[in-house]
């Protein structure tokens, strides 16, 4: 929500008529990336705003969503074809709206498990892709920038296989 309204009716001008649209708001954040998860070869963070406003953004992206910006060839997510640039919305049938509700739902997965990730392209096209996961060379880990400097912090998610 932003300033209290999860949704806004905005007055636009197109082919030279006035049509009236409701819009969907986000807050989202100025500062650039300050956390991002790497899991399964995939680089994954909160959306950022020059992203956000220059393109589509999907009703399961609230407040914008994660967004994978990169993947790691030869990665299990290489291996599965998940593409970059592109919002994850459901991780084995669960909702993910953000990075906390990604991080409580992968803390879960086991190494040598199979994992369906749900994502929406920029174009709004729905896919599914399945990954097995390999905590042995592809682990998870959170990178936070703490506020107000430059500086990261690592921790560590998913344990190394026995």
């Amino acid at each position: 929500q932003v300033m209290g309204k999860s949704e806004v009716t905005v007055t636009i001008q197109r082919d030279q008529m006035e049509k009236t649209v409701d819009v969907v708001t986000a807050s989202l954040p100025i500062a650039g990336t300050s956390q991002f998860v790497y899991f399964s070869g995939l680089y994954i963070q909160p959306i950022f705003p020059h992203v956000a406003f220059s393109n589509f953004m999907p009703a399961e992206a609230e407040n914008g969503g994660i967004f994978i910006v990169r993947k790691m060839k030869g990665s299990p997510a290489d291996v599965s074809k998940i593409p970059n640039n592109v919002w994850i919305t459901h991780v084995n049938d669960n909702p993910v709206k953000d990075l906390d509700a990604f991080l409580e739902v992968i803390q879960v997965l086991k190494n040598d498990e199979d994992t369906r990730i749900k994502i929406i392209t920029k174009q709004g096209v729905s896919k599914a892709f399945t990954l097995k996961t390999d905590f042995w060379y592809f682990g998870t880990r959170l990178l936070e920038r703490k506020i107000g400097t430059v500086e990261w912090s690592s921790q560590d998610i998913s344990e190394f296989p026995k």
